[in-house]
């Protein structure tokens, strides 16, 4: 079977994986008073002309690619110099400066406020063999601009740096002569000498293999000294105040868990000075917190800091907070402010229960609450009105966020609680903020059709806040690959489930045209994982390339989705194994009986070839479903399935995930015995109790690193299934963990999961 290219599995996923994606971005500006480029050079012809308020603006964009000829991810950074027209608030290109590679060593690379200095850190290997193969040299080296100044080898006071969006950021001293930024600990040489040397010692799970003690590095540019400060726990997001103090971010870990996709996490925010001295902890359980307006619901206690960052004109700080006891592993964030000068913490945006009661008038109409990760560096700016320059500054927090089946970005004015949508004018497509300053958004528009699309917002505020958006670059593309994204159609839909009454959103892609040989295009039913997790408009490779097959393919958000209010995140709490399996069924048929109508151009669906495709929770409604339904679909593809729940309680990294889900409490700090009853219970809502129903046939992929899901439990359900002359395959990918997302694992993923399903097309 051949793509809409006329290409098989492996040369169709290269064409939509070998172009960069963007992974950062950062812009410097400057007041511009020459013509801008496309100037007809007539001086009649203002239009052509900048005026005093016109800036030069240069931008640096960090990519990545999925080399598949030399199997590994390679790094790219690219400046543009542009300017921005005062009046019209539209970005023109005058030059994309050469596209250069990112040495493999290169961790990151920062640049100061002023824009003038930047920091290259480098982790790099000492070529060693046996015991010495892994050993590293840390490297930081200093820039002028282009000019290299200082090299400093920080080897012998620190281990790796963190760059992970949990505990990494790197931070200026007001006068740029220091830095702070995350390190793994170095031990001590007296705990690496004999046994010593091998005791265990618990990290932080998926994703986090080795990193068990991140802590606050000081580097004086001076001095060249570095200075570590130890804490009781494991710390992040360190900031340098400008009074020269440190915040940062401390996270219980006598216990550790598995810190990727999860917000439930226990933790607290600190300050001491330069040197570690005066410690104090200014953000924890009983800290008491003022409303912002609007707010009018019951104090509940700050169980954790998430995202923080540090605002230096208002010297203070923004982050989000989650429930974190007996509560599951994604939820509805709160957003606070604490201001250093009065100490005085404020709640400035509540957890929203049911979309549309929680804060009246004064917020955007249908508003979820914030479903979001971290928040962007530079997240608050201050802006005086043009027309009244001794009224108060106004001020803003910027965020993006999950809504339903879109990521949008939105402002929070303080004063009033107001919340606009800045996107509001966008369709089918996700915003994430990459870069903001008090005159600009840098952001990354991507969708389906538009993997990668680098955004410049022109900030006005004249009274009201606005931004008016331009394209600052788009990606070159393949032939092969333009015309794979632009034969692909989105609509989004909303589902009534007849059994429950409740309703949940689905995202259909679909072709516009049909490769050679096929008449009506098959159906993938594809429920993401999580479970509270959610689809919205972001690419995918994998989803990209069965549309070039000619499937159809549906994303459900079943109840228990993100982005619908806190009280659909927990309808699905103790209903796991039943309400999303309803769902999902409820999706399945309404594509069957019809109820979801296409236009008379598009092309037919074909009910009779129903493929199911899902990995972690999705493949725990996927392997219930071919239980319950056992001639539902054609063939199914797991990945990294949970297939038994009562082995989660035991070698996941998570191990509170099953009891959680099933409504169960479980203290983190003081976990329980596994007691007979409790492993029951999760044995009982697991796909494997009913394997024996087991016929549609079955692709299992599984990552040999995988640390959220047992893979061993995959293992033994293919094993059930075989000896049962069942049709199975199992396919282990070394090297990669839970997301399956290493080189290998993603181009012979796919190419395995074509050739299961053409098998019965």
């Amino acid at each position: 079977m051949e793509s809409i290219v006329g290409k098989n599995a492996i040369e169709t996923i290269t064409s939509l994986t070998n172009f960069p994606l963007i992974t950062g971005a950062s812009l410097t500006s400057k007041p511009f008073n020459l013509t801008c480029c496309g100037s007809s050079g007539n001086n009649n012809d203002t239009g052509n002309h900048l005026c005093t308020t016109d800036k030069l603006v240069e931008i640096t964009v960090t990519t990545k690619f999925k080399d598949q000829e030399k199997n590994k991810v390679r790094h790219l950074k690219k400046n543009i110099l542009g300017c921005v027209n005062g009046k019209e608030g539209v970005f023109k290109p005058l030059s994309n400066f050469f596209i250069q590679e990112i040495c493999e060593g290169v961790v990151d690379t920062r640049f100061s406020p002023s824009g003038e200095k930047s920091v290259v850190l480098k982790s790099l290997s000492c070529g060693g063999s046996g015991d010495n193969k892994d050993k590293k040299e840390y490297i930081i080296e200093l820039y002028n601009k282009n000019r290299l100044i200082s090299t400093y080898n920080v080897t012998n006071y620190h281990g790796n740096f963190y760059t992970d969006e949990h505990f990494w950021n790197l931070s200026w001293s007001p006068d740029e002569k220091k830095i702070a930024y995350i390190v793994e600990e170095k031990k001590d040489e007296k705990e690496t000498e004999g046994y010593r040397a091998f005791t265990y010692e618990e990290d932080w799970g998926e994703k986090n293999d080795k990193r068990r003690k991140p802590q606050l590095a000081i580097l004086d540019f001076n001095t060249g000294e570095v200075t570590v400060i130890k804490t009781e726990s494991s710390v992040g997001l360190v900031s340098i105040t400008k009074d020269n103090k440190l915040v940062f971010v401390q996270f219980d870990d006598k216990l550790k868990y598995g810190i990727i996709y999860c917000s439930n996490r226990f933790s607290t925010a600190w300050r001491c000075n330069m040197d570690g001295g005066n410690m104090e902890n200014i953000i924890h359980q009983g800290t008491r917190y003022g409303k912002g307006p609007l707010i009018t619901s019951d104090v509940h206690p700050i169980e954790n800091v998430r995202g923080l960052q540090y605002d230096s004109e208002g010297h203070a700080l923004y982050f989000v907070s989650n429930y974190v006891a007996n509560y599951p592993h994604n939820s509805c964030s709160r957003l606070f402010k604490y201001d250093l000068n009065d100490k005085e913490c404020t709640l400035l945006i509540d957890y929203v229960d049911e979309i549309g009661e929680a804060y009246g008038n004064a917020v955007l109409k249908g508003f979820p609450g914030l479903f979001l990760h971290q928040l962007t560096a530079g997240c608050c700016q201050h802006y005086i009105h043009p027309k009244n320059p001794n009224k108060k500054p106004e001020s803003f927090v910027f965020l993006h966020t999950s809504w339903a089946t879109r990521q949008v970005i939105l402002a929070l004015q303080q004063s009033t609680g107001t919340l606009i949508d800045l996107t509001a004018d966008i369709n089918l497509e996700n915003y994430e903020i990459l870069h903001i300053t008090s005159e600009f958004i840098l952001a990354k528009a991507t969708s389906q059709c538009n993997p990668c699309t680098l955004m410049l917002g022109v900030i006005n505020y004249d009274g009201q806040l606005s931004v008016q958006w331009s394209q600052v670059s788009a990606q070159d593309y393949s032939e092969d690959t333009k015309t794979i994204l632009n034969n692909i159609d989105i609509r989004t839909e909303t589902i009534k489930n007849p059994d429950t009454g409740g309703e949940f959103d689905v995202i259909l892609l679909y072709p516009k045209t049909l490769p050679s040989g096929l008449k009506k295009s098959p159906l993938i039913i594809n429920p993401h994982g999580g479970p509270h997790s959610l689809y919205t408009f972001t690419y995918s490779p994998m989803l990209a390339g069965f549309v070039a097959f000619g499937y159809t393919v549906m994303l459900i958000n079943y109840t228990g989705s993100l982005g619908y209010g806190q009280k659909k995140v927990l309808e699905l709490v103790s209903k796991i194994g039943e309400l999303d399996i309803s769902d999902v069924y409820a999706a399945v048929e309404a594509m069957k009986n019809q109820i979801i109508k296409f236009g008379e151009a598009a092309v037919e669906i074909d009910t009779d070839k129903i493929f199911y495709y899902g990995g972690s929770h999705g493949g725990f409604i996927g392997a219930h479903m071919i239980s319950k339904y056992p001639n539902l679909f054609k063939a199914c593809c797991l990945r990294n399935p949970v297939i038994n729940c009562g082995g989660m309680l035991f070698l996941s990294d998570i191990p509170e995930w099953s009891p959680l889900e099933l409504g169960l409490p479980w203290d983190l700090n003081h976990p329980p015995v596994v007691t007979e009853d409790l492993y029951q219970k999760a044995f009982n809502c697991s796909p494997i109790k009913q394997v024996d129903q087991v016929v549609t046939p079955l692709l299992l992929l599984l990552g040999e690193m995988d640390r959220r899901v047992p893979r061993q439990d995959s293992f033994y359900y293919a094993r059930l299934l075989k000896s049962k002359n069942k049709d199975v395959e199992v396919v282990l990918f070394p090297g990669t963990g839970h997301p399956l997302d290493s080189v290998e694992a993603e181009k012979y993923s796919f190419e395995s999961i074509i050739n299961k399903y053409s098998k019965f097309i």
